[in-house]
């Protein structure tokens, strides 16, 4: 068995504004303490509004990348035509109790710009599974459904290999040739999604592994249309 990757930057870190990279502000972990922006949120808008070409942090996916995992898939001859819900079928352990799955579908352009399609997001303690009231085609799921109770709540088994099922918000669009389909999996999505007190402390000291080999399969459900 093998463990081909591991999502760094778990959902445990703090993070600041800090280091300019490529023309925008990336952010850097901090352990513990507050939230020290360092820059005020109304100067990075008015920063966006007056030079929205130059920032490629609005246009270009690819500089949110560096602490997760990408998988690319090429696309040749024909356009790839997704239009529908998704499902992204995970194989992942981890140390701690829970822990935040971030996924992306993107579109990446020859020059290695990204964007980004759509997205989805599975809190890893909320992954049970209502098969029932899931959307099943062809005995795939395509869009599962998780109750989100806290009866349906499990912490996650320590090193343990688990499944889970993360729904990706339906998309319609066409990928040209030449084109690559990316997926790529975080384990966070700061400003946009943070987790609340409880999930932080339980997602402490774990970096999220996926794992892809034979006995423990991954696989994307794409909604895929006649060319």
């Amino acid at each position: 068995m093998r463990r081909p990757g591991v999502v760094q930057g778990c959902g445990a870190v703090w993070w600041r504004a800090g280091v300019r990279h490529a023309g925008c502000r990336s952010v850097e972990p901090l352990l513990g303490g507050v939230l020290p922006f360092d820059v005020p949120v109304a100067a990075v808008r008015r920063r966006v509004r007056q030079r929205p070409a130059q920032n490629p942090c609005v246009t270009d996916n690819r500089y949110n990348e560096g602490l997760g995992l990408t998988y690319d898939l090429p696309v040749r001859g024909q356009p790839l035509r997704l239009t529908g819900p998704l499902n992204a079928h995970f194989t992942v352990s981890t140390r701690s109790r829970d822990s935040q799955l971030t996924v992306r579908l993107e579109d990446v352009a020859p020059d290695g710009s990204a964007i980004q399609l759509t997205a989805g997001w599975l809190s890893l303690s909320m992954r049970h599974l209502d098969r029932g009231k899931s959307i099943v085609r062809n005995g795939m799921i395509v869009q599962p459904w998780h109750p989100y109770t806290k009866a349906s709540q499990q912490a996650m088994p320590k090193d343990e290999p688990v499944s889970v099922d993360v729904e990706i918000f339906p998309a319609s669009w066409s990928i040209q040739p030449g084109h690559r389909l990316r997926l790529a999996v975080q384990t966070g999505d700061f400003p946009h999604l943070f987790p609340p007190f409880p999930q932080l402390k339980d997602s402490l000291g774990g970096d999220v592994q996926l794992w892809h080999d034979p006995e423990h399969p991954s696989w994307i459900t794409l909604p895929t249309q006649p060319s």
